[in-house]
């Protein structure tokens, strides 16, 4: 997010304090996310760690197709 965005975005009530705290939170999971991730990268085999994180995001991109069926109903 940009310099201008979050003006703009506070201007139209979209980005709150609220909104913008649990942005900062998020940022600690992010961190250790990518210190795991770049851990296990060097320890892996390059096709090894390729094909995890496929595997992750296929069961990633699958909750998200469950959740939005049930949100349907």
């Amino acid at each position: 997010m940009s310099v201008v965005q979050i003006p703009i975005l506070a201007l139209f009530g979209i980005m709150t304090l609220q909104t913008a705290f649990m942005g900062v939170l998020v940022l600690l999971p992010l961190f250790v996310g990518m210190s795991v991730g770049a851990s296990l990268a060097k320890r892996m085999d390059t096709k090894t760690f390729d094909r995890a994180i496929l595997a992750v995001l296929v069961v990633l991109a699958a909750k998200q197709f469950w959740d939005a069926g049930f949100a349907a109903l």
